[in-house]
């Protein structure tokens, strides 16, 4: 599996026969609530600005609990680093 050197999201693997397993349901849905988390903080540092916005925010945007967040990126710098 390979993953965007810009945001970490999994790309799909190239031709069908590489013979790499799909990913898991698991690992779509993680890949989903990481993309809702960057778009969440994409929209919310647009519109409120970076120091302006909080973690709990975003979380909220992406519905997910504050808590859930830190699973996914250590802080609101590590997401601002993928935005």
């Amino acid at each position: 599996m390979q993953t965007c050197c810009q945001c970490g999201i999994l790309l799909p693997m190239e031709g069908s026969g590489s013979g790499a397993p799909a990913p898991s349901l698991r690992d779509r849905k993680r890949e989903r609530t990481r993309r809702a988390l960057v778009d969440a903080a994409a929209a919310l540092f647009e519109r409120k600005g970076y120091d302006e916005t909080t973690v709990a925010e975003i979380a909220a945007a992406a519905d997910i609990g504050t808590r859930t967040f830190f699973s996914y990126f250590a802080s609101k710098e590590d997401l601002a680093r993928v935005v």
